[in-house]
């Protein structure tokens, strides 16, 4: 199962401010991408049923978002993710914040869902500059709290 700390990744992308325009056809809108590096400062574990893992068990997670240089702070994130199947399959809701407003990304994880090296995350909307956000979210984990994403969002 990919780790999801990417989906944080994939969203503070988009709130990262450095976005570069991707040409579109007629059937496609535009679309706006940037990439960052996403570094995992917290995670906490929530044991809710049987001893060990099992479905309902929860994960927080926190940590920064950076420009690609790894140096330049662009925001936060915090979410959380669920474990809904016996297998480890989780869902997970993430949240980016920047002082322009939040990117909100929702993704499933487990078999049949992410398994590849990209993770797939949707944007599923947003509150200030990001109020009309869609689009999505593509991330590479780096390291085991590390990951750069690019996000795409839909003009």
């Amino acid at each position: 199962m990919k780790h999801p700390l990417s989906i944080a990744v994939l969203a503070a992308l988009a709130l990262a401010g450095v976005t570069t325009a991707v040409a579109a056809s007629a059937d496609t809108p535009a679309t706006s991408s940037t990439t960052l590096t996403f570094k995992q400062t917290s995670v906490k574990n929530a044991d809710t049923g049987h001893k060990g893992p099992s479905i309902g068990d929860m994960q927080v997670i926190r940590g920064s978002v950076f420009k690609t240089d790894g140096k330049t702070r662009v925001g936060s994130y915090e979410g959380t993710c669920s474990m809904i199947a016996p297998d480890g399959s989780t869902t997970c809701t993430f949240i980016i914040g920047r002082p322009e407003g939040q990117l909100v990304i929702s993704a499933a994880y487990g078999k049949g869902y992410n398994e590849g090296s990209t993770a797939h995350e949707a944007i599923v909307g947003g509150t200030g500059a990001y109020s009309n956000a869609r689009g999505e979210v593509l991330d590479h984990e780096t390291g085991r709290k590390t990951a750069t994403a690019t996000i795409e969002l839909a003009n």
